[in-house]
């Protein structure tokens, strides 16, 4: 598994989100049956990004929100040095696939070949990603199948077997069209993975993108089966067999921690101090309660600059998801102004609050500015394993880029919700292993790209187990202060 810090994907499990994270993205298989979806219109290429590894560049169909592709692994044909080299065997590749997935030939599979200077470059495969990783000095390579039968021909190139430590949900990129040849003779007009039960999806209508490459994602729910998934291409010409140039695997991230810490943005309703609604819908720490948000749209003075929580105006405390106070206080800077029920804004019926358990109104309202700055104070100095989780969705051009203490940036498309077809994972930006600063600090740095301004709808922090601060006495009843300091409510 690729592990790097900020992105790589947490430990643990949060119940809510891994029996939720792919509603609406895959339907559920039945036990021990695979289902395979397409993630995008079934038709045409998904994306077209060769810099899947650089997080400077928007991956609108991400999803684990790091905003890269091949977070938990990935396959890609070509090695490094050589020019013009072909008729390589299947092992011509470099990978760094999960522990999860062995991958092999397929029945057709044919050669490889790689470092020719019309094939398209590519982020190398080996390099930890980051905000701009570099070119493949191989510029990238080519799976072939053997010719057969006529135009648009399915043809098996690769296989890819899943054993039992395989999530429940993943979803597969294939990169193809990539060879670079005027007439796209190597290009496939189609991609389709099969399952293990003879399950299938199909990507159709791809065309010669030379110069170029694309994407097409696929949602796998292994319904508990183990076996061997095949991708396959549609060869262009008769005769001729068609290519891909590797693949990916990312997954729903999954966070673990001891706190959890709701903020949103919309317009509060109560003479502006922070209110503390709880939503019986969501549960992100899977303990039956309602989730407790602190709302912080109205609180006065925070356009200019200000800072709420620990009572440090009249704004009053902010508790976490269980309704305790804390000790935590978060400052703003470079606010312009506050928007709720915004046009442009996502409305209750499109999103679906049980993905990733942030309710509706979480998201009907947001800050804005040209760089907004948030800092979480109140942690343990240098205390590790903290996690970040950013929602921002917004139906007008302007895409983001997002740092959190120094790391990034990345890069976020905030239409990625509209145009996936309202996917609430594409509207998340994560980032994991986040250490406090020396004076307890995590600084949220929100940037626009090119004109407009950013905007953030809500925030999620999810403290790490290494960290712990005891609530507030202010919050608990003098007799439970000493068993609130020894029992600690966890995250499932």
């Amino acid at each position: 598994m690729r592990t790097f810090k900020m992105m790589k994907t947490a430990r643990g499990l949060r119940m809510a989100l891994a029996a939720c994270a792919m509603m609406g993205l895959v339907q559920a298989g039945a036990w021990g049956a695979a289902t395979i979806t397409t993630v995008g219109a079934g038709t045409g290429y998904d994306d077209t990004t060769p810099a899947y590894l650089s997080t400077n560049v928007a991956k609108p169909l991400d999803i684990d929100g790091d905003n890269v592709y091949g977070t938990s692994g990935l396959l890609m044909f070509g090695l490094n040095g050589g020019t013009d080299v072909s008729g390589q065997p299947f092992s011509a590749h470099i990978a760094q696939l999960p522990t999860w997935v062995t991958a092999s030939a397929g029945a057709d599979f044919n050669n490889v070949a790689y470092g020719f200077s019309n094939y398209t470059a590519i982020d190398q495969p080996e390099q930890t990603p980051g905000p701009d990783v570099v070119n493949w000095g191989s510029r990238s390579g080519i799976a072939t199948a053997t010719s057969g039968g006529a135009a648009d021909a399915w043809r098996s190139i690769v296989d890819f077997t899943v054993d039992a430590g395989a999530p429940s949900q993943f979803r597969l990129g294939v990169m193809a069209g990539n060879e670079g040849n005027f007439d796209g003779r190597w290009d496939p007009t189609g991609i389709q993975v099969v399952g293990p039960d003879a399950s299938i999806a199909t990507v159709t209508g791809l065309a010669n993108v030379d110069p170029g490459l694309g994407w097409v994602f696929f949602d796998i729910d292994t319904g508990g089966a183990t076996g061997t998934f095949t991708i396959q291409e549609a060869q262009r010409n008769a005769a001729q067999g068609g290519s891909i140039a590797g693949f990916t695997f990312d997954a729903p991230v999954q966070l673990t921690g001891d706190q959890i810490v709701n903020f949103d943005f919309g317009a509060g309703l109560n003479g502006g101090v922070i209110q503390h609604p709880t939503y019986s819908s969501v549960d992100a720490d899977a303990n039956a309660a309602p989730d407790t948000w602190n709302n912080l749209g109205n609180v006065p003075g925070l356009l200019a600059g200000g800072t709420v929580g620990n009572d440090i105006n009249s704004a009053g405390y902010i508790q976490d998801i269980n309704g305790n106070q804390t000790d935590y206080t978060l400052s703003f800077s470079g606010i312009l102004g506050q928007d709720t029920n915004n046009a442009n804004l996502v409305s209750a019926s499109e999103w679906d609050e049980t993905v990733l358990d942030v309710p509706d109104e979480a998201v009907d309202g947001h800050y804005f500015g040209e760089v907004l700055t948030f800092t979480l104070d109140g942690l343990d100095p240098l205390s590790s394993g903290h996690s970040i989780e950013i929602f921002d969705v917004f139906d007008a051009a302007a895409d983001t880029e997002f740092t959190v203490n120094g790391d990034g940036p990345v890069s976020h498309d905030r239409q990625a919700f509209f145009t996936g077809g309202n996917d609430e994972l594409l509207a998340r930006i994560v980032f994991t292993d986040i250490t406090a600063d020396a004076l307890g600090r995590i600084v949220i740095v929100a940037d626009r790209v090119g004109t407009g301004n950013a905007a953030v709808q809500a925030i999620r922090f999810t403290r790490g187990t290494a960290s712990a601060i005891v609530p507030t006495p202010a919050a608990l009843p003098a007799g439970l202060v000493m068993l609130g300091a020894l029992v600690m409510r966890r995250r499932k």
